[in-house]
């Protein structure tokens, strides 16, 4: 959260100033939250001297441009920043599907509406905690009342200011988002062989038979399919071949466990380990391979700038059109599913608490639960308990 300040320590500040809490340091678990904090520090500065009353102004007409720079040069400056050290990141697929990672890429899509989304994210926490402190039951140095009222207070400077920037920001070249657009292209040329969108195929209504499945699926597949009904639509996640690499990776990794390996961007799993696996998990394993090599083949022509439009296909697709179908239909289901307040990429002292106060609440709703079916059971009979051994089948 932003840094406290005092009026004794009032002072102008230059982007300069906030650049540097940025610092130098790329790893996304700490470029990630330093950028967040840096806004949050700038949009606490400038709240903080529109509501301090000065005296001895000197005549000054406009204190809060001299205390603070202006936000839309402020969010440039950040956003070119932010913009070389990602580069290097992407060279290695360094940026994944971590939160932290989720959040660099979201930012170079649209900084406003990443930002905006974690207020949203924290938003919730923040109240969540406010209240347990107002009751007692959270004993806390933090005012998370007031905390709560400051992430509001970011959240409208954000949202208001979103248009204004826009139009700031309007005749500069999107380089990322240019970069994202060729990465997509590429990928649905190798995917599905020049044949365009491929989630054309459900408009035939065949997703029926796979309405089923999608509760019985593992979260990494859910994951790698929503991905690829993604990774072609306009967004952040539009182009993000890394985050699809490593959703595919997640799930062979989930299939073979112990018989999976990588070796840079090669991978490597046992013959035996493919055979013992169902017919859906193999269908599923041979997509996983078909969107691996589409990504090395789309990264390599959109990072040399080669116009998606004029390819021209090799052969027809290898992956079953069933296996497609059954991706496109679990990744719009998985799409439906709201986001996870854990993916606020603040990992400090707020989320550890919070994480607390739920840890507290489900052993004590837990040990309530229990309480209740020991009674129950005791009354039937104690040596009549049903020990539940059912395999989770939720291994596809």
């Amino acid at each position: 959260m932003p840094v406290k300040r005092k009026i004794e320590d009032l002072k102008p500040t230059k982007i300069e100033d906030y650049l540097a809490e940025i610092g130098e340091d790329n790893k996304p678990d700490v470029l990630a939250p330093r950028l967040f904090e840096a806004i949050n520090n700038y949009i606490y500065d400038r709240d903080f001297i529109r509501n301090t009353k000065f005296h001895g102004s000197g005549g000054l007409d406009d204190l809060e441009n001299y205390f603070v720079p202006n936000f839309n040069q402020l969010l440039k400056a950040t956003y070119d920043k932010i913009s070389i050290m990602v580069k290097d990141l992407e060279a290695n697929y360094k940026l994944g599907n971590d939160k932290n990672s989720v959040f660099l890429k979201e930012f170079m899509y649209d900084p406003i509406e990443a930002l905006k989304k974690q207020s949203d994210l924290l938003g919730p926490i923040l109240d969540r905690l406010a209240r347990y402190q107002a009751t007692g039951e959270l004993k806390n140095e933090e005012d998370y009342a007031k905390l709560s009222s400051f992430n509001q207070t970011f959240k409208n400077e954000i949202t208001n200011a979103k248009e204004d920037y826009d139009d700031f920001i309007r005749n500069d070249k999107h380089e990322w988002r240019e970069k994202q657009r060729l990465r997509s292209g590429w990928f649905i040329n190798y995917f599905n062989q020049g044949k365009g969108d491929f989630t054309e195929i459900l408009k035939s209504n065949k997703g029926g038979f796979f309405e089923n499945l999608f509760g019985t699926t593992s979260k990494e597949y859910k994951e790698l399919a929503r991905r690829l009904t993604t990774v072609q639509e306009e967004g952040p996640e539009k182009g993000d071949l890394s985050g699809l690499r490593e959703a595919a990776i997640a799930y062979m990794k989930h299939k073979f466990k112990d018989s999976f390996s990588i070796d840079g961007d090669s991978y490597i799993f046992s013959g035996d380990a493919f055979d013992k696996l169902d017919s859906t998990s193999k269908a599923r394993v041979r997509l996983c391979q078909q969107i691996l090599e589409s990504v090395k083949q789309a990264e390599h022509d959109s990072e040399n700038g080669y116009n998606p439009a004029a390819y021209v296909p090799a052969n027809e697709n290898d992956v079953d059109i069933a296996a497609i179908e059954d991706a496109i239909f679990v990744g719009m289901q998985a799409s439906k599913v709201k986001t996870n307040p854990e993916n606020n990429i603040l990992n400090n002292d707020i989320v550890k608490t919070n994480n607390k106060i739920s840890f507290q609440n489900e052993i004590k709703n837990d040990v309530e639960d229990k309480m209740i079916s020991n009674n129950i059971v005791n009354e039937i009979d104690n040596n009549n308990i049903i020990k539940n051994e059912i395999e989770d089948i939720k291994n596809n």
